[in-house]
């Protein structure tokens, strides 16, 4: 068992057996900044299952007002949810703060500052640790019904089995059934710009409905 809780940089990291996770909070104003309050990884024997895609190549724009339109900084390259369509942004708003209770063996944060829309009210993202087994939990208090896509990305092929997603030995299972659409994006390297695919992983959520939970179990 390993928690490392860094709440000056709002990072938390955990370690169980083989499973590591790591989140953050913060804002998206910041320097060089990627477009992602309240996205994780998830790591198995040193092997990003959901990943963080890095830096891509720095291609003529990539540093200008149009970073965002490139795919590595932007939202679609992290794990984070859309909310009728609409992610986060990149302006810089108040502190999205981690939480960290060693009690219950989870960490915790309400990412609605990273959206700017009135319709959030709360947009709380729960991790809980346990021995090979990390649990998302995601709550939302919204204003109007709203449709929810819960978006995850890997550089490893996911594989569907019945309503689970596999990641090499690692079982994705959201809690109400929800059958994710995996679709296939070819991307450039951020060294050399040799090309290769990502994996975006989208839970599709009915309208109105307001929690999600999702379960990454090693399956022996």
């Amino acid at each position: 068992l390993s928690d490392v809780w860094l709440p000056d940089l709002q990072i938390m990291t955990a370690r169980r057996a083989d499973m590591f996770v790591a989140m953050k909070g913060g804002n998206n104003g910041e320097s060089h900044n990627h477009i992602d309050v309240g996205s994780f990884i998830i790591a198995r024997n040193n092997k990003q299952i959901i990943c963080d895609t890095g830096a891509g190549p720095y291609e003529d724009g990539y540093h200008s007002d149009r970073r965002y339109t490139f795919f590595h900084p932007s939202a679609c390259a992290h794990n984070i949810p859309i909310f009728d369509g609409i992610s986060e942004d990149g302006k810089r708003r108040e502190d999205v703060i981690v939480h960290y209770d060693s009690e219950k063996s989870c960490a915790y944060m309400d990412i609605k500052e990273a959206y700017g829309v009135d319709f959030i009210n709360k947009a709380e993202r729960k991790f809980y640790f346990e021995d090979e087994k990390i649990t998302l939990c995601d709550s939302f208090d919204f204003t109007k019904d709203i449709q929810v896509t819960e978006h995850f990305v890997s550089l490893i092929e996911p594989r569907a089995e019945g309503n689970d997603l596999y990641i090499e030995d690692v079982k994705l299972t959201a809690s109400d059934g929800t059958v994710p659409t995996v679709s296939r994006r070819e991307v450039k390297a951020h060294v050399g710009g040799r090309p290769h695919p990502v994996y975006l992983i989208d839970y599709v959520l009915e309208r109105g409905v307001r929690e999600f939970e999702l379960s990454f179990e090693v399956v022996k």
